[in-house]
């Protein structure tokens, strides 16, 4: 597999990040899977929202949003369940595992593959008040 953090100069938001994983632009012709992770919506249309709400008490610099991508071997076809738990380990490794987070999972290329978009606002609050953007961990 390989997997791959994608460093943006672009300020990504919410509801842009998460229309592309979740293929709203093509009515889903290459959506094979998509969820959210630790997110109080049950829908991804309701989790898109509640991201987007949520970006906006980030504080500092930055996309409020980080993606990321894993994909597969050309001869590999991965489950929902086990893109689930790739996305799964992804956060864990990324120091990030409490984090509102959306994926999808990819069947329009040669490698199926899944996309991961991140909310970069740490789930607690600072000491103090306010939420601060977290970066993702320093290993892929």
């Amino acid at each position: 597999m390989i997997v791959k953090r994608i460093d943006s100069t672009q300020r990504r938001r919410a509801n842009e990040t998460t229309s592309y994983i979740m293929d709203k632009e093509h009515d889903g012709e290459k959506l094979l899977a998509a969820n959210v992770v630790n997110c109080f919506s049950q829908t991804l249309d309701d989790a898109q929202k509640e991201m987007s709400a949520d970006e906006q008490a980030c504080t500092g610099p930055g996309a409020p949003v980080a993606p990321g991508v894993g994909s597969w071997q050309t001869d590999e076809n991965p489950t929902e369940a086990q893109a689930a738990e790739f996305v799964s380990e992804f956060l864990k490794d990324q120091g990030m595992k409490d984090h509102k987070a959306a994926w999808a999972l990819h069947g329009n290329t040669e490698h199926i593959h899944v996309h991961i978009a991140v909310l970069r606002v740490k789930p607690e609050p600072e000491p103090g008040g306010g939420y601060k953007l977290q970066n993702f961990g320093s290993r892929v």
